[in-house]
C-alpha cells in the first residue's frame, strides 16, 4: 500500500511540475512577474489541469479562429469609452478546469483576474453562455487595471 501511495504522490509531482513548466512558467515572466497581485494568481493557476480530455477539447475551441477577434473587438469597444494610459496591455486566455463546476453555472464558465496592468481570462467554452459572458468579464477586469 505504501508504494501505492508514493507512485501517487510522485504522479502528482510531475503533474504539477510539468503544468508550472509548460503552462505557467514559460509564459510568466512576460507578463504577471513583479506585477500587482502577481502572488493571489500565482495560487489560483498553480493546480494542473488533469482532465486531458476536456482540457484538449477546451484547447481546441479556444483556438478556433475568431476567438481571439471577439476579445480583441470587446477589448477594443472599452478603450474606446474608458482610454486607459497603460502603454500596453497583455490579455492571457487560459482553459478552465473542466472540473471547475462553480464557475460554469454561476459565471457561464469565465472568470478574470487583474495582474497589475494585464488581465488573466480563464475560460470553459463548452459552458453555455461563456461568449456573451467574456466581454463583461473582461470589462470588470479592465476596470481593476
Amino acid at each position: 500500500m505504501a508504494n501505492e501511495t508514493d507512485n501517487h504522490t510522485k504522479a502528482q509531482a510531475d503533474w504539477v511540475s510539468l503544468w508550472k513548466q509548460h503552462a505557467i512558467e514559460s509564459y510568466w515572466q512576460s507578463w504577471a512577474a513583479g506585477q500587482f497581485n502577481e502572488e493571489r494568481t500565482r495560487q489560483q493557476t498553480q493546480n494542473p489541469i488533469t482532465d486531458l480530455d476536456a482540457l484538449t477539447i477546451e484547447v481546441d475551441l479556444l483556438a478556433r479562429p475568431g476567438v481571439e477577434q471577439i476579445i480583441q473587438d470587446a477589448y477594443a469597444r472599452m478603450t474606446a469609452l474608458l482610454p486607459s494610459s497603460a502603454s500596453s496591455r497583455t490579455i492571457c486566455i487560459y482553459p478552465l478546469d473542466p472540473a471547475d463546476r462553480g464557475t460554469v453555472e454561476r459565471m457561464n464558465g469565465v472568470v478574470g483576474t487583474c495582474v497589475g496592468d494585464n488581465i488573466l481570462l480563464q475560460i470553459n467554452p463548452t459552458a453555455p453562455g461563456w461568449l456573451d459572458w467574456v466581454a463583461y468579464v473582461l470589462a470588470h477586469e479592465y476596470h481593476h487595471c
